[in-house]
């Protein structure tokens, strides 16, 4: 699993606040390319249900534009 190098390496940083300074990113024009920190197991295992399902649609959205940028 990878997180955005913008958060702390692991769950301590709220997740939700790492998926809307993506979505942010984006909207100003970023390159879009992601740099994401990799995750260990037990990385993830300390964090809460709603992070990791914030950690999980912000990964999603990004392989969905990544899909549509692809398409033009």
């Amino acid at each position: 699993m990878l997180l955005s190098e913008t958060g702390s390496g692991h769950c301590s940083e709220d997740a939700e606040t790492l998926s809307l300074n993506r979505r942010k990113e984006r909207l100003a024009g970023s390159s879009g390319d992601a740099k994401r920190k990799h995750l260990e197991r037990w990385e993830l295992q300390e964090c809460s249900m709603q992070q990791l399902s914030s950690l999980r649609a912000s990964l999603q959205q990004d392989v969905h534009v990544a899909d549509e940028r692809k398409s033009l």
